[in-house]
């Protein structure tokens, strides 16, 4: 009996190997338990969609994202893992929570979604889909197959496995139901997989004349050193000091203009 139950538990335990996993998952916190309204073009006709997509802790369950693949449907789906790679981005990827075959005796397979999601604001996110067209689902959508009877374990490199692509993905929006922010001009596809895209405006060094720099979210600042001004510290400033002599008893007014030291004395 003693064995019995523990070759059940080992068979359980391989089985549900991958759900056991989906601790590694985190959604945006916004994300969670909402609905969103949710708009993209179609990959089979171009054509513009827009429609309701409620998203759960870590599922998608009875979803709009509704596929078939040789006959079997699958619009449910459990997040599995997940990269924080910004504080405004986020690699998520999706499992379908059903398998399908392609044909008796043939082993069974997954569907997979990996989304790169960008925060615009807490109302308002965009992400691409990031996987080549799987044409052997109706409606044709940008999702990863496992190969049959392979499929990869649920901590698998994401960018190497899960959101592999050669095309150009479409952009795809998550509004907040009730809210109207407005995507900015500048949205667009971060590439590679894992990249930021956020650049350090520091690093062309704008700065000049050995003045030190920080970087801000939308532009930069230069802290001068003395004798400069200006936003680069281009703009040469006059400069001048005051030094006693003990020899002559005179007092020096040192002024550095353009890089000159013109010394005035004044005897007292």
């Amino acid at each position: 009996m003693y064995m019995y139950i523990l070759l059940r538990l080992g068979l359980f335990l391989i089985l549900n190997g991958n759900r056991l996993s989906d601790a590694t998952c985190s959604l945006p916190t916004d994300l969670k338990n909402a609905a969103w309204e949710y708009n993209y073009t179609h990959v089979s006709d171009s054509s513009d969609q827009s429609t309701t997509l409620n998203i759960a802790t870590t599922t998608l369950q009875n979803s709009v994202i509704n596929l078939n693949a040789f006959g079997t449907t699958i619009r449910d789906w459990t997040c599995i893992n997940s990269l924080n790679i910004s504080n405004t981005q986020t690699i998520v990827v999706f499992k379908s929570d059903t398998s399908f075959t392609s044909g008796p005796n043939i082993g069974s397979r997954r569907l997979y979604l990996c989304m790169k999601l960008t925060k615009v604001t807490n109302d308002l996110y965009y992400f691409y889909l990031l996987s080549d067209i799987f044409h052997f689902v109706t409606p044709k959508e940008r999702v990863y197959s496992s190969g049959e009877g392979n499929t990869p374990t649920d901590d698998a490199s994401m960018c190497s496995t899960f959101c592999q692509y050669t095309g150009s993905p479409k952009i795809r929006t998550l509004r907040r139901q009730g809210t109207s922010d407005e995507l900015p001009d500048d949205a667009a596809l971060c590439e590679p997989c894992n990249s930021t895209c956020e650049v350090d405006r520091c690093d062309l060094n704008p700065c000049q004349n050995n003045g030190s720099c920080t970087d801000f979210k939308e532009n930069y600042n230069c802290t001068c050193t003395v004798g400069w001004k200006g936003e680069n510290c281009t703009i040469e400033v006059e400069v001048s000091t005051e030094e006693k002599s003990e020899d002559s008893g005179c007092k020096c007014i040192i002024v550095y203009r353009f890089n000159i030291r013109i010394i005035y004395y004044m005897y007292q």
